[in-house]
C-alpha cells in the first residue's frame, strides 16, 4: 500500500512537471528588454548649436533696439576676444530674461531696469571716451555727461530702495495687525480647538 501511494505520488509530479514544461513552450521565451538609443555627441552639437544660436540672436537685436552704437563694439569684441564676446552674450540674455520676468510682474519696475541698464552702458561708453580722449575740453565735456549719468543712475536706485522698503513696511503692517487679531481673539480660537479635540475624543469627529 505504502508503494502504491509513493507511486502516485511520483505520477503525479512527473504530469506537474510536464505541463509547466508544456506552458513555457506555449508561451516561449520572454521578450527582450526595449533598447534605448543613445543620441550620439555628433548629433547632439547641432541642437547646442543652433540653441547658442538663438540665444546671441535674441541679445543682438535686443542690443540693436536699445544701443545701436554698442553692435559695433561688440561685432569687435567677437572678433578680438571669442570668450569674452560669449560671456557678455550670457550676461546680457540673463538681463534680457530678467527684464521681460519683471514687465510681466511689475511694469513700473521694468521701466526702472531698462532705464538702469540704458545708463549703465552709456557710463561704460562714456568712461572709455575719457580715456580715449586726449583733449582736455573733450575730456571735461565727458566727464560732465558722466557725472549727469551717474548721478541719474543714484537717484533711480534711490527710488528702487524706498519703494522696496514702503513694501516691508506695507508687510510688516499686515503682519502685525493679523498677529494683534489673533491676540484679541485668543479665548474664541482657543475654544474652538478645544470643542473640535473634544468632538474627536468622543467620537464625533470625521
Amino acid at each position: 500500500m505504502r508503494n502504491k501511494f509513493f507511486r502516485i505520488g511520483m505520477i503525479i509530479l512527473l504530469l506537474s512537471g510536464i505541463n509547466n514544461v508544456c506552458a513555457q513552450e506555449k508561451k516561449g521565451p520572454p521578450p527582450p528588454p526595449p533598447e534605448t538609443k543613445d543620441i550620439a555627441p555628433e548629433e547632439k552639437i547641432p541642437q547646442l548649436v543652433e540653441m547658442v544660436s538663438r540665444d546671441e540672436e535674441e541679445v543682438l537685436q535686443y542690443i540693436e533696439a536699445n544701443d545701436p552704437e554698442g553692435l559695433k563694439d561688440i561685432a569687435q569684441l567677437k572678433q578680438e576676444n571669442p570668450k569674452q564676446y560669449q560671456n557678455l552674450i550670457k550676461e546680457r540674455l540673463r538681463i534680457i530674461r530678467m527684464l521681460n520676468k519683471a514687465k510681466a510682474i511689475d511694469p513700473e519696475q521694468y521701466e526702472q531696469l531698462k532705464r538702469l541698464e540704458a545708463l549703465e552702458i552709456k557710463m561704460h561708453r562714456l568712461a572709455k571716451s575719457y580715456k580715449d580722449s586726449t583733449e582736455s575740453e573733450k575730456k571735461q565735456e565727458v566727464k560732465v555727461e558722466l557725472t549727469a549719468c551717474l548721478n541719474e543712475m543714484f537717484d533711480i536706485k534711490q527710488q528702487k530702495g524706498t519703494a522696496e522698503v514702503v513694501k516691508l513696511e506695507q508687510r510688516l503692517n499686515k503682519l502685525k495687525s493679523y498677529i494683534q487679531k489673533r491676540l484679541d481673539n485668543k479665548e474664541s480660537i482657543v475654544g474652538r480647538k478645544l470643542e473640535e479635540l473634544l468632538g474627536q475624543a468622543e467620537g464625533l469627529g470625521w
